[in-house]
Formats: C-alpha cells, structure tokens, sequence
C-alpha cells in the first residue's frame, strides 16, 4: 500500500464549507428556475444553462491559462457521462417545475444512496435579472463543489450536500408558499440517515 499523507483538519473544515456554499448557490439556483418557469419554455432554461456555464467557466479556463479543448472531452466515459448529465438536468428540473421546491430538493437528497447502489450492480426571449442570476447559480454551484471535493477528504466533506435540505426547504416555504408535512420531515430524516450510514460503512470497509 502506498503512504498516503493524512489530510489536515483545516483542508476537511475548509471543504466542508465550500460543500456548504456549494448546496446554498444549487439551492438558490433552484429557486430562480421555479421562478422564471412560468414564462420561460423547459428548453430555454436548459440552453441558457448550458451556454451559460459554458461561457462561465471558458472564462475561468483563459485566465488561469488552461486549454479550452482536449481530446479527452470526446472519450467513451465522458460521452457517456454527457448523456446522463443532460438527462438528469431535464428531468429535475421538470421535477422543480411541477413538484414543490421543498418536495423536489428532499428527493434529490436520495442521490448518494441512488449512486452508491448503481456502482455496486454495474461496476462490482429577453432575459432578464432572474435567468441571469440562475445562470451564474448553476456556475457558482458547480465551482464550489468541486472546490470542496479537491479540499478535503471525500468522506468528511460528502455529508455537507445535506444542508442543500436545509436551502431548499426554507426558500420553498420563504419564497413559494409551501408547507411542510409530517411525511416529509420523516423522509427526509429517513433520506440523511441512510445516506450518513452508507458512507460511515463505507469508510469502516476501507
């Protein structure tokens, strides 16, 4: 086995934060696409999504000097992984349009579990202020995820994505009106529990 450094506490705390930052722009972001989707077709919110961050981060990568193209982005994985991507985007945000904010946020906290037992089974018009501040939500999110990931441990900064519940839930209620059920306090209880779990037991089998 190689000698692995042991990441320094100050790196987990910093990357818990930036997870933290992470799940409040996703959340806010969320809150701009319910909102402007009373009268911005599904297919305009993905396109100004996509051209969105794209400019965004092609931004990032000329000032910090890095290549704006290469090979890698045309392999199997990441063709593949686009495909998932676009799929997944379209249909959560259908899912945030129809469904509550509230509701929509809870069930998406379902997604470690989702990604932990599908890696068991197959590997062993105008736009206004409101599109523009998703748009830089969608760009600012992803930015402080991956900040987070490359800071500290996966394990002590993976549980963060939970404050995401504690975002979407309160701009749901703030901002749309929504009320909280029983039901759903429970599940989501039931949604962090499990996920807390999985990862605990994973890092005891490591």
């Amino acid at each position: 086995m190689p000698n692995v450094s042991p990441t320094p506490p100050t790196a987990n705390v910093n990357g818990g934060l930036w997870m933290i930052a992470a799940m409040g722009a996703f959340a806010i972001e969320d809150a701009f696409v319910k909102s402007v989707s009373a009268t911005l077709p599904l297919a305009q919110i993905l396109i100004l999504f996509g051209l969105g961050g794209a400019l965004v981060f092609a931004g990032l990568a000329v000032r910090n000097n890095e290549p704006l193209y290469t090979s890698d982005v045309l392999s199997a994985p990441m063709r593949l992984r686009l495909g998932f991507e676009i799929m997944g985007r379209l249909f959560y945000i259908l899912a945030i349009i129809l469904t509550p904010l509230s509701s929509a946020t809870v069930i998406l906290q379902a997604t470690p579990i989702v990604v932990v037992a599908a890696a068991a089974l197959l590997f062993g018009e105008q736009v206004s202020w409101r599109r523009w501040g998703a748009i830089l939500a969608g760009a600012a999110a992803y930015g402080c995820l991956m900040k987070a990931m490359r800071t500290g441990d996966v394990s002590a900064v993976t549980p963060f994505r939970y404050t995401r519940l504690i975002f979407g839930i309160t701009l749901g209620v703030v901002f749309f009106g929504e009320t909280l059920s029983v039901a759903m306090l429970i599940g989501s209880g039931l949604i962090v529990l499990s996920g807390l779990f999985i990862l605990a037991r994973g890092k005891s089998w490591a």
